[in-house]
């Protein structure tokens, strides 16, 4: 902090700052004017009030400004001659410490505590899912002006980039050596068509087709804006991204992958595709190849996100226990990541359905705090299902996973899981195949250059549900993963929900014969 002409004031109710907008602008500060040079920022619809002071001293000086607070040692002199002066040099701390310095400075330390807590839980939940690094590489590169520069060499490791060592620029040749398995692509705009002219080069060639990222559907874009600041607006914007790519957002369904080889290389299939969610069942009967195929991937177990069921001669308390177990050691697993119930009404118990799922969940909420699950949820219930559960219920179901594609919509289920905070997991994205032909479909799928299950799938994400298409076939395993790299227009969206009815739908829970 340089020295000030006057004594900053513990209250400041006039700030002026020609950097660290955005920090200020999320701690409340009494901001009137900044140096808005940098336009094209998470932030900028919250500066719609603000002067633009850009370097002018004189309209510095016309706000009237109680503290300035500076990262340009050139003018701290100048400052200091208007008003009480703060100067932090840009690469004096890291930003969970910057936030902390700032909210001392305009006096709302609890903010910028509370913020760096989220934060902190936030960059754990993401270390969790990232892809293990000693089998995963991730790529992000940059366009500038006419050129393509790399981050790295250890932009997955890092937060932040600082050094100048921390940059390479890229000829189409060297892009085998340094793009891996994952390629976040930077650009104005965020589009895969934004920057043609630059981009061209690389990607109409031979080399860029053969790329791991690119064969495998792993290149995402976006705005360069995005990445390119470390406020909390940014920090939190690029740490939600990272989110939606790298967790389990699509999983892998294995219903009907019969036990043995066939489930099991679909697994290891799935996995090196980049699922990083199984999700199998007891019923399916193939919990035993389901946990040889996790084991023969390599893959580290905490990387992986296992789902499986109790299936619907789980009656009790001490049913669901046994059953657990059993799941437990076919798997070869200490605990799985979700365990839900399957079905809410079995044929067995039709008339005490709600006793029985009172009874199951009290065991599912003691495995849950053991560790022997890490999230429980159910499956197939409807709202009178779930409000019958939660009557009783200390953990509301994290997850209800449903029959759910562009033609079985299930809106008055989906209603219900929103209102209680449920996230929809969806089987049969694909509406088991039925809708791939209607010619709505395929249109869309040709614009886009995907797949008619391609853009079902996608349909799914972009509802904010939880696909799990199945598959036991390589080509598809993969194809069904590549949906990432393009986005459906409302337009489009409201062509596929008018598949509604077109295809298989759910039966009722309370009329199934088992």
């Amino acid at each position: 902090m340089g020295g000030q002409a006057f004594e900053v004031p513990v209250n400041p109710q006039r700030i002026v700052a020609d950097y660290y907008v955005g920090e200020l602008l999320y701690l409340g500060a009494p901001l009137v004017g900044a140096d808005l040079t940098w336009p094209s920022n998470s932030w900028t619809h919250l500066v719609a009030e603000l002067t633009d002071v850009g370097q002018s001293m004189e309209l510095v000086s016309s706000l009237e400004p109680d503290l300035i607070i500076t990262m340009n040692e050139a003018y701290l002199e100048q400052y200091e001659t208007i008003a009480p002066t703060v100067f932090i040099p840009w690469d004096a701390y890291d930003p969970e410490e910057l936030m902390i310095v700032l909210g001392e400075v305009v006096n709302n330390q609890d903010v910028a505590r509370q913020w760096l807590k989220g934060f902190e839980a936030r960059l754990e939940e993401l270390a969790a899912v990232m892809p293990d690094p000693s089998l995963f590489t991730i790529t992000i590169v940059d366009v500038f002006g006419t050129d393509l520069y790399l981050y790295g060499p250890d932009v997955a490791e890092k937060a932040f980039i600082r050094d100048a060592n921390s940059w390479l620029m890229l000829t189409p040749e060297m892009m085998p050596d340094y793009i891996g398995d994952y390629l976040l692509f930077l650009n104005d705009s965020g589009q895969a068509d934004s920057n043609l002219d630059v981009t061209d080069p690389y990607k109409n060639n031979v080399i860029w087709d053969s790329l791991p990222a690119v064969v495998n559907g792993r290149v995402f874009y976006f705005r360069s804006a995005d990445f390119m600041h470390e406020d909390p607006f940014s920090l939190d914007l690029q740490i939600n991204t990272l989110l939606e790519i790298f967790s389990d957002v699509v999983g892998f369904g294995t219903w009907q992958a019969s036990n043995g080889d066939v489930a099991e290389n679909a697994v290891i299939d799935a996995l090196k595709a980049g699922y990083f969610h199984i999700d199998t069942a007891a019923v399916y009967k193939n919990e035993e190849s389901v946990g040889c195929g996790i084991k023969k991937s390599g893959l580290n177990r905490k990387n992986i996100f296992v789902t499986t069921k109790a299936w619907n001669d789980v009656h009790t308390y001490k049913d669901a226990k046994v059953a657990l177990a059993n799941s437990l050691d076919k798997l070869g697993l200490d605990y799985v990541d979700l365990y839900l119930i399957h079905w809410p009404n079995p044929l067995a118990v039709r008339n005490r359905w709600e006793e029985r799922n009172r009874d199951v969940w009290r065991y599912f909420e003691e495995a849950l705090e053991a560790g022997l699950v890490r999230s429980i949820g159910v499956s197939n219930f409807h709202e009178r299902h779930l409000d019958s559960l939660l009557k009783t219920a200390k953990v509301v179901p994290h997850v209800n996973q449903i029959h759910l594609s562009p033609s079985d919509m299930q809106l008055e289920v989906v209603a219900a899981n929103e209102k209680h905070g449920i996230l929809t997991q969806g089987y049969s994205p694909l509406g088991t195949g039925t809708i791939l032909e209607i010619p709505a479909l395929v249109e869309i799928a040709q614009k886009h250059q995907k797949t008619p299950a391609q853009v079902a799938i996608r349909w799914s994400l972009q509802k904010g549900y939880n696909p799990l298409p199945k598959s036991v076939t390589t080509s598809r395993i993969i194809s069904n993963i590549n949906v990432f790299d393009f986005e459906l227009t409302d337009a489009q969206i409201k062509v596929i929900e008018g598949l509604a009815g077109t295809g298989n739908v759910a039966s009722n829970p309370d009329e199934r014969d088992f």
